[in-house]
Order: structure tokens, then C-alpha cells, then sequence
């Protein structure tokens, strides 16, 4: 199964597509074909061996050679996939049209998959011009879901929330799968703000995708409901919540998902210190991608790699895993993942006492970041540049930016760092106001327990 997994429809829609025996215009089984196809890659390889069986390599008829590119994409034959996608894609392809659209679609997830963003992105935007100009809601609904994707690494949050707003208002009612695709994408957006109704819309996002049978997209929930747990400094909840979404990937054969997974549970276990930990889970990550071809968690298990080291004063193995990490960003063109490896790069130079290089790494990340939209991100970038003023003695200059902080309210995402309060703490105690000090540390402390009990 594989991390891109879409919804399941009826088992008569099923069996239609599987005989390959389908009428041009049915968009309905052109769909059951890519939902047959990621089935039978749950199913493991008996299930997988019918279905190459049903859809051989040596087709000429454009529903099987469909079928048989969606199978590829499923098991990570990515090379494969795109070759059967492309053909069946091409403008000079003797293939129905709404076909042809479903291919090309096909092609931009396949190239998603390899986090090839770049090269996704204009087969994803043709596909919804196609899907718009044939007045196919689902297939337009679909798109822009993946898209809204792409261009959250790309481009940044306020682009994908606007092309993610269009795929919302298309889904039909009725239609649990698609959306269990749009709760889920909503989580992940809320994510990247901090927002507290992230723990609502997950939660309804594993539901709907429990219902309509789709792994994938589950998994997809549980990380972000984890992701919600760690905001609020429930760390023990989030990693149960990492263990039932690792059974979900285990049991649909998604190596893929499960590369996620446990890149995320490292990070979850570094939070606490479980350094040792953190090291097996992220070791399983690196497999998991290995034999998925999944490499969108490869550069943050460098990441978290890197601040293990840094953490064991190892900086120089540090220094290495976050360039790792910096050159496969880059490759990807993730520039919400290069703004990460800025911060990672930021706190190693810090540690190595070069405080010029540390405030560039550290304007930099947040600059990005907050050009991206990523205001949960940016919130421990804003805490460390303000904690290098107050140790540089630029107390004036601390204080404007905390007062900036406070003003601009991250909510629930400084319960994932420290609370500003702390700050005001650190930064009364260097100008001498004890008074103050002896006021602001308390209240960081019950904010931290309030935290711990959300």
C-alpha cells in the first residue's frame, strides 16, 4: 500500500474495473481502477500477483495499461509508473480523454511520491485545467487536494490553503473517502499553524477514513493527532498514537506511511531524551524509505539525527547529517524543510560559539518560514533569536522582539517550546529586575503544567 492511497469504493465498482472491460466516459470505474489497484497492494503479494495477472505489462488496451501504471505506483515501481502514466498522458495518446486525465494525474502522484515537487507540480495544475474544463468535480476535488500539497512545500501555506479551499467545497456529501482526504489535508495545514482545532478535524479524518477503508489517509491522521498531542506536551499520548498509526501502516503493507511514522516517532522520543530510542525508530525510518522509494522523510531523520548529536556534543557528526539534510531539501525543492535544516544548522553553530553565523542561520530559517506561512515553526526560531539577544546584551532589542512575540500570539504552538514567560524571566534576570524574574518564572512553570494536562 502505498502513502498516496485513495478512497475504496463499492465492491461491484471493484470487479468492474478489474475485468478492464470498462466504457470510455465511466468515470466512475476510472476511478475504481487506481481504488482496485491500491487495494490489491494492501492485500500483499498474493493479492498483488492477481492483480499484475489482470492488468500484464503486454496490454495495448488502455483501461489494463491504467491499471497496471496504478499497481506500479501502489508498489513503489516508480519508474514503471511513470512510463506507463506518461504514455497514457501524452496529448497524442489514443486514449479517451477522461482517461488520459486520470493519467496524468497518476503521473504528478508518482512524481509527488519521489519528491520530485518541482516536476509534479505542472502535471497536477493540467490535470485540474482538465478536470474543470470536463466538469469532473471529483477528479478537479481530488487534484487540488494533491496539489494544495505540492505547493505548501513550494510555495507556501496562504497558495495551498487557497487552492485546498476550492477541493473542499467540490466533495460530494456522500463521497466519505474524499472526505476523509480533505479532513486529513485540513490537519495538516492546521499543523503548520499551530491551530487547536487540529485534535477535532484528525480525529474526524481517522474516522471518515476508517470507514471508507483507506489506510493511507488514516495514517496520515494519526500522525497529525500525534502532532497535536506533542503541542500540548503530551508526549506518552502521542507516542501511543505513533504505535496505532505504525499497526495501521503494518497491516496495509504501506511501507511508505511507515517510513513516516517512525521518522515522526524519533522526533517524538528525542523530545524526552530517549536518545537511544529515537535512534532505532529513526534507523527504521531510513529502511521503510528505502523500500518504499519514500524519500520525504529521509532529510528530517537527518535532522533528527543531527540534534541527537549535537545534544551528545558530538557536533562535528552534527554538522554532517544537517548538510545531509540541507542537499537532499534542496534536491527536493522543499523550502519548508530547508528552513528547518536552517534552525538545525543554527543550533549547532550556537553550541560551536560562532554567534554571527547563528543569527544568519536564524534570520534565515525565520524569514522563510514566515514567508511560508509556517507560524507554528517559526515560534522556537522567534524564542532562540530572542534568547541570543539577551546573551549578546541587546536587552532592548530582546525586549521589543518578546513583546512582538506575545502580541502576535502563537497559541498552542508555544506549548510545544516554552512559554513566553520564561523569556521575560530570562530577560528580567539580565537587566536585574528581580521583581519581575521572581513574577514571570512562575507563571512559565504553571503554563507548562497547563500544557502538560491539554
Amino acid at each position: 500500500m502505498h502513502l498516496l492511497a485513495r478512497r475504496t469504493l463499492t465492491a461491484a465498482a471493484l470487479a468492474a474495473a478489474a475485468t478492464g472491460t470498462l466504457r470510455a466516459q465511466s468515470l466512475t470505474a476510472l476511478r475504481a481502477i487506481a481504488d482496485s489497484a491500491f487495494a490489491a497492494a494492501a492485500g500483499g503479494d498474493e493479492t498483488v500477483g492477481a492483480a499484475r495477472r489482470r492488468w500484464p505489462a503486454s496490454s495495448s488496451a488502455p483501461a489494463e495499461r491504467l491499471g497496471r501504471a496504478w499497481l506500479d505506483l501502489a508498489t513503489y515501481r516508480y519508474a514503471e509508473a511513470r512510463t506507463g502514466f506518461g504514455a497514457l498522458a501524452d496529448t497524442l495518446s489514443a486514449a479517451p480523454a477522461p482517461l488520459a486525465q486520470r493519467a496524468r494525474l497518476g503521473l504528478g502522484l508518482v512524481l509527488t511520491a519521489e519528491t520530485r515537487f518541482r516536476e509534479a507540480l505542472p502535471h497536477l495544475e493540467a490535470t485540474a485545467r482538465a478536470a474543470e474544463a470536463a466538469a469532473d468535480s471529483v477528479l478537479l476535488a481530488e487534484t487540488l487536494i494533491r496539489l494544495a500539497g505540492v505547493q505548501a512545500r513550494l510555495a507556501g501555506f496562504a497558495p495551498a490553503r487557497a487552492t485546498f479551499e476550492r477541493a473542499r467545497v467540490l466533495a460530494p456529501p456522500a463521497d466519505t473517502g474524499l472526505l476523509a482526504m480533505i479532513a486529513c489535508q485540513d490537519a495538516g495545514f492546521l499543523a503548520m499553524t499551530g491551530d487547536p482545532r487540529l485534535t477535532e478535524v484528525a480525529r474526524r479524518g481517522i474516522r471518515l477514513a476508517t470507514i471508507a477503508r483507506q489506510p493511507g489517509t488514516r495514517g496520515v491522521c494519526h500522525i497529525n493527532l500525534a502532532r497535536a498531542l506533542l503541542n500540548r506536551q503530551q508526549v506518552d499520548s502521542a507516542l501511543a498514537e505513533f504505535e496505532v498509526g505504525a499497526e495501521v501502516a503494518r497491516a496495509a503493507h504501506d511501507e511508505s506511511l511507515l517510513a513516516g511514522m517512525e521518522q515522526w516517532h524519533g522526533f517524538a522520543r528525542t523530545l524526552v531524551g530517549e536518545y537511544g530510542r529515537a535512534r532505532e525508530r529513526y534507523r527504521r525510518a531510513l529502511v521503510a524509505a528505502e523500500r518504499s522509494g519514500n524519500r520525504l522523510p529521509v532529510p528530517w531523520v537527518y535532522l533528527g539525527l543531527s540534534g541527537i548529536a549535537g545534544s551528545t556534543g558530538d557536533l562535528p557528526e552534527a554538522r554532517r547529517l544537517y548538510d545531509l539534510a540541507l542537499a537532499e531539501y534542496e534536491r527536493q525543492g522543499d523550502r519548508w524543510g530547508l528552513a528547518s535544516a536552517r534552525y538545525r544548522q543554527a543550533q549547532v553553530l550556537w553550541r560551536l560559539d560562532d554567534t554571527v553565523a547563528t543569527r544568519q542561520a536564524l534570520e534565515t530559517a525565520r524569514t522563510e518560514l514566515t514567508t511560508l506561512g509556517a507560524v507554528a515553526q517559526a515560534v522556537p526560531v522567534r524564542h532562540d533569536l530572542i534568547l541570543l539577544d539577551i546573551a549578546a546584551g541587546r536587552l532592548d532589542d530582546a525586549e521589543r522582539a518578546l513583546a512582538a512575540l506575545r502580541r502576535d500570539g502563537a497559541g498552542e504552538a508555544d506549548r510545544a517550546v516554552q512559554d513566553p514567560a520564561y523569556l521575560e524571566g530570562t530577560l528580567a534576570t539580565a537587566r536585574g529586575q528581580a521583581a519581575r524574574a521572581r513574577a514571570a518564572f512562575p507563571r512559565a512553570a504553571a503554563a507548562a503544567g497547563r500544557a502538560s494536562t491539554m
